[in-house]
C-alpha cells in the first residue's frame, strides 16, 4: 500500500469504537487520514463528503441506522465511489452470503475479528479486484448513452443477453421501475440508488417510493432525496418529513428498539431495521416469547401465535404493531 498521496483517506465504518481503533492502530500510516463512523449514517454522509478523496472503505455489515446492506448497494450504484477498493466485514459470514451471493467481484470480505496480518491481506485484495474491474471496464466501455435503454453491463428484458451476476440494473429506467413494484422490500429499496442514474425520471420514482406500502423504503428513499435541493424534491421531503404517518413509524421504531433494548439486554444501537432477532441478536425461545409479552404491554395489543412465526426481524416488527394499532 506505498506509493499513497499525502492526502489519500481511509474511511472506516463500525458502531464499535474499539473495533475503529483497532483498526487505526493497524493501519497506522502517515501518508493516509483515517475517517471513522459510528453509523450508517455517518458513513453514507462520510461517503458523499470525502468521493474524491478516499482510498479505500472499510465497511461493517451490521450497523444502526442505516445498515451495511444498505451502503454496499448505496456504494455500487456510485459511478464513482464503487470504484474505490471495499473491505467488507462480518462476525457473521452466513447473513452476508444470504443478502450478497458469491463470487465476492466488488469487495473483499474478512471475518471479525482479525489480525493485522489478515487485513492487510484483505485490503490488497481488494485492491486488486479493483483494479481488475476498471480493465474489465476499459476493455469493454458501454456503447450506449440512452438511459432507457440496456447498458453493456445491464440485463435485459426479454432474454436477448444472458444474465450477469453483476447487472446494475434491468433493462435500463424500465428495469428500475420493474425493481420498484418488486413485491421484496429489499428490491425495492436496492433500485432506489439506482433510480439516480436516469436524471429526472429517477427522481421522480424515488419521490414516489416516499409514499411505499413499507416505511423502510420510504425511509431509504428520504436518506438519498433529503440533502437535493431540486424545488420538487424540496417540496416532497417536506411534505414527507411533516406527515403523520412518518412521524407514527419513527415513534413506532424507537420504542420496538427500546423493548428490544430492554428484553435482550443489548444496547440500542446494534438495532435497526435490518436488524434479526434470531441470528443477528441470538434470541432463543424465551427472549421472544419475553419480547412478544413487552410489545404487547407497550403498545397495548394482542400478538397472536400465527404473527409470532412471522416477526423475525425489526422491519416485520414495526410493521406488525402497526398493522394491530390500525384494527
Amino acid at each position: 500500500m506505498g506509493g499513497c498521496v499525502a492526502n489519500n483517506k481511509i474511511i472506516v465504518i463500525d458502531d464499535s469504537r474499539a473495533m475503529r481503533r483497532a483498526i487505526r492502530d493497524m493501519l497506522h500510516m502517515s501518508n493516509f487520514e483515517i475517517l471513522e463512523a459510528p453509523d450508517g449514517m455517518v458513513g453514507r454522509n462520510l461517503l458523499d463528503r470525502e468521493r474524491h478523496n478516499l482510498h479505500l472503505i472499510i465497511l461493517d455489515y451490521l450497523l444502526p441506522l442505516v445498515s451495511g446492506w444498505e451502503l454496499y448497494q448505496y456504494i455500487q450504484a456510485d459511478p464513482l465511489l464503487q470504484k474505490i477498493p471495499l473491505v467488507l466485514m462480518s462476525g457473521y459470514i452466513k447473513g452476508v452470503i444470504e443478502e450478497i451471493p458469491q463470487p465476492w467481484e466488488n469487495f473483499e470480505f474478512i471475518e471479525k475479528y482479525f489480525d493485522k496480518t489478515a487485513l492487510i491481506a484483505a485490503i490488497n485484495s481488494a485492491i486488486a479486484k479493483s483494479r481488475a474491474r476498471e480493465l474489465s471496464i476499459s476493455q469493454f466501455p458501454p456503447m450506449n448513452n440512452n438511459p432507457n435503454q440496456p447498458r453493456e453491463f445491464d440485463a435485459v428484458l426479454g432474454g436477448q443477453n444472458s444474465l450477469r451476476n453483476d447487472a446494475a440494473v434491468l433493462g435500463g429506467l424500465e428495469g428500475v421501475k420493474k425493481r420498484l413494484n418488486n413485491p421484496a422490500t429489499k428490491e425495492r429499496i436496492a433500485a432506489l440508488p439506482i433510480a439516480l442514474n436516469y436524471g429526472e425520471e429517477g427522481l421522480k420514482l424515488i419521490i414516489k417510493a416516499l409514499n411505499d406500502k413499507s416505511w423502510q423504503v420510504e425511509q431509504a428513499a428520504y436518506l438519498l432525496l433529503r440533502d437535493r435541493a431540486e424545488p420538487n424534491v424540496l417540496q416532497a421531503v417536506r411534505e414527507y418529513i411533516q406527515s403523520p404517518s412518518r412521524q407514527l413509524n419513527s415513534q413506532i421504531f424507537a420504542k420496538v428498539q427500546r423493548v428490544l433494548s430492554a428484553s435482550l439486554k443489548i444496547e440500542a444501537n446494534r438495532i435497526n431495521v435490518n436488524t434479526d432477532i434470531i441470528k443477528n441478536l441470538h434470541a432463543n425461545d424465551l427472549d421472544i416469547v419475553a419480547v412478544v409479552l413487552a410489545l404487547e404491554s407497550e403498545f397495548h395489543i394482542e400478538i397472536d401465535d400465527s404473527d409470532i412465526e412471522q416477526i423475525t426481524t425489526v422491519q416485520k416488527i414495526v410493521d406488525c404493531v402497526i398493522q394491530k394499532l390500525h384494527k
